[in-house]
């Protein structure tokens, strides 16, 4: 009953409906996403790639909070990669390149290969654009991916010396 308007409102003509939408369908897969229509996986995920902020924020978000079937892993992944890489310039939206990072940082922790060390010196060039706090909250929970570069390290001295870090606790980060 629900799934034909919430169709309708992800791939509407209002940003506002696409990014209400994304946010409902976050409620509806917190039961048992596999069970849900493939349909409607793939029109999330059309979403993800929406040229308004609003819109992407919203998708990301979700996928964040939660978590589509792992057949969509690979896709969620390239698409976070997608948002990293436009929000990291100096008018992209920094909430959205945390979450994307987190997000794209969450999957490929469940992957069975590591990441190439370019990409590993890419993704920390992004943590570290990412306020200090963020960027120690980032570091902290994914230094199993990403200690293994020199940047890993520039990363990590940037947060300690953010004001904004201060009040994170890094000690699992610098026992490492």
């Amino acid at each position: 009953v629900v799934l034909p308007p919430l169709y309708g409102a992800m791939t509407g003509g209002s940003q506002l409906v696409r990014a209400a939408a994304a946010s409902a369908y976050g409620m509806i897969i917190e039961r048992d996403p596999d069970d849900l229509p493939p349909l409607l996986h793939e029109t999330f995920m059309i979403l993800l790639t929406d040229v308004y902020v609003i819109v992407h924020a919203a998708a990301i978000e979700v996928v964040d909070r939660k978590r589509l079937p792992e057949t969509y892993h690979s896709a969620l992944q390239k698409r976070a990669f997608l948002l990293i890489m436009a929000h990291s310039g100096p008018n992209g939206d920094k909430d959205v390149l945390k979450t994307a990072l987190e997000v794209f940082l969450d999957i490929q922790r469940g992957a069975p290969k590591n990441l190439a060390p370019s990409t590993v010196d890419l993704i920390l060039s992004r943590i570290m654009l990412c306020s200090g706090y963020e960027a120690a909250q980032l570091l902290r929970r994914h230094r199993e991916l990403l200690q293994g570069s020199l940047l890993y390290t520039r990363a990590l001295l940037g947060a300690l010396n953010d004001p904004q870090a201060s009040e994170y606790r890094l000690d699992e980060v610098l026992a490492s």
